[in-house]
């Protein structure tokens, strides 16, 4: 069932008539999240992700299962979303997590939060790396950053969250999956000869479409692809970035170092944390 047709459930009491959806906050392709308050204590908030209840054996049921097992795995991180518990009614299945006061990253992005402050951009994209870098420990991959799936809060916190396309493979044999915007060339089958490509270094790419992101605003191409003229531009002279962009020399460099064409020769996260804190100026 696509999520539009999923009626609305504000006012709802969910989880043995424990909390109450107050507000729909968003929606995707998934379902939709919900602000909720506990019904005897109103000043405990949290977000609710309501999804219809996929059919038994559905390859649906396959990725909400192992969505809710991937995050339970992570919760314990400070910049991952924490999920409290996760439940299933006859119609609907119910993740419930920490509610965010500041919105998403796109949002602070979008109101020019990071521009021309090199101490909060570090500060902030530091604990997405720390986030991304915990999930690799423990053998997961995202293959969906973006700033829409990183929560922001008004203290200056990061929070990962949105692990619906998430895998404990090191392999994806499944192309194309993600965001357009932020999928490295050979999860596009940019160039592929083989029939998979590593998740680790898809997602490291994916990490520097976020950082240019909250630089400039903007996006250094559509796709990394032969198709997209900015991405052959790009790949002809490395250094456009910094003809384009306002960013600096350092900060040119150090994604240069990101968007290596040959994922085994991309930036490892550890490196890139290092580099990213020694940047004196974006």
């Amino acid at each position: 069932m696509p999520c539009a047709q999923i009626r609305d459930l504000t006012g709802h009491l969910i989880d043995e008539d424990r909390l109450i959806l107050v507000k729909q906050l968003g929606q995707g392709s998934f379902g939709h999240v919900y602000r909720a308050i506990h019904a005897a204590c109103s000043s405990k908030i949290f977000a609710v992700k309501v999804a219809p209840l996929p059919a038994p054996g559905s390859r649906e049921n396959d990725f909400l299962n192992r969505e809710g097992l991937i995050h339970e795995l992570l919760s314990d991180h400070p910049n991952i979303v924490t999920m409290h518990r996760k439940f299933r009614t006859e119609k609907h299945a119910f993740m419930v997590m920490d509610f965010c006061d500041g919105g998403d990253l796109f949002d602070a992005i979008d109101s020019k939060v990071f521009r021309g402050d090199t101490a909060l951009l570090k500060h902030v994209f530091v604990q997405i790396l720390d986030a991304v870098a915990y999930c690799h420990e423990r053998g997961v991959y995202h293959r969906d950053i973006k700033p829409e799936n990183i929560l922001y809060s008004s203290d200056g916190m990061a929070f990962l969250t949105d692990f619906g396309l998430s895998t404990q493979s090191k392999f994806s044999d499944v192309f194309r999956i993600g965001s357009p915007y932020y999928m490295s060339p050979e999860c596009l089958g940019e160039g592929q000869r083989a029939l998979v490509y590593l998740n680790r270094p898809n997602d490291i790419w994916s990490l520097g479409i976020v950082l240019v992101n909250m630089l400039t605003g903007a996006y250094p191409w559509s796709r990394a692809w032969s198709q997209d003229v900015c991405y052959q531009e790009y790949l002809r002279d490395p250094d456009i970035l910094y003809d384009i962009f306002p960013i600096s020399r350092s900060a040119t460099e150090l994604l240069k170092k990101v968007f290596e064409v040959e994922p085994l020769g991309r930036l490892a996260i550890t490196k890139f944390r290092e580099e990213v804190s020694a940047v004196d100026e974006f």
